[in-house]
């Protein structure tokens, strides 16, 4: 295994405490947000402020994470060429995932309905924060720490399963075929990164997001 943290051990405990904050923080946000609708910043949609808001929190738990468990080394981020045989054959698989067994009529859900009729300044904002800075921070978190802490404590395989779970829970979609659709994506992101490094499942999820984006227009 990897050293990724400057502490030998990890209680499993704080893991899901990394989750619990990520998700009152979240929680916060969007009660302060919604809250003063249209107060706080008048001249931006409701819509992109509801992904706006992401950035502030994961930027706050990563801050945390950085403090409490070690910062995450550079080149981490950074494909080598071993990773780029790995993030090529992601990248292709997706691509065929999406195009012929799921098919672009099952994007059209309310939060892709609502990016399009953003005006063209707050539409390129939007999607640089769904391919950017979203992609970034849920797989530091979800990978980087919640996975690396739990496979201290579990195989590699229960480990991905665990992180799955928490990642299809915090997309907050109830319905059968959205969960099993994020639980799969969330598993297949944390075997891109099992396998290589945080930049491939970076990556990765950027291209997934962008995919989806594409072609739900």
């Amino acid at each position: 295994m990897r050293p990724v943290f400057k502490s030998d051990e990890i209680p499993q405990s704080e893991g899901w405490g990394i989750l619990c904050f990520l998700a009152l923080i979240e929680f916060i946000s969007y009660l302060i947000l919604f809250a003063n609708e249209g107060d706080i910043f008048p001249s931006l949609s409701i819509e992109l402020l509801a992904l706006l808001v992401k950035i502030p929190v994961y930027s706050t738990i990563l801050v945390f994470c950085a403090i409490r468990f070690g910062r995450i080394d550079r080149l981490e981020l950074v494909p080598n060429r071993r990773d780029a045989l790995i993030l090529l054959a992601a990248l292709m698989i997706e691509f065929w995932v999406f195009g012929l067994l799921v098919g672009p009529e099952r994007f059209k859900t309310p939060l892709h309905e609502s990016i399009k009729d953003l005006s063209t300044g707050q539409y390129y904002i939007a999607i640089l924060a769904i391919v950017v800075f979203i992609p970034l921070g849920e797989e530091i978190v979800f990978r980087r720490y919640f996975l690396e802490i739990q496979r201290q404590h579990y195989s590699t395989g229960i480990s991905i399963l665990l992180t799955a779970t928490a990642g299809t829970l915090f997309h907050f979609e109830w319905s059968w075929p959205p969960l099993l659709w994020h639980f799969y994506q969330e598993a297949f992101l944390s075997s891109v990164y099992v396998k290589s490094r945080l930049g491939a499942s970076v990556l990765v999820h950027a291209f997934i997001n962008a995919l989806v984006l594409f072609l739900s227009r």
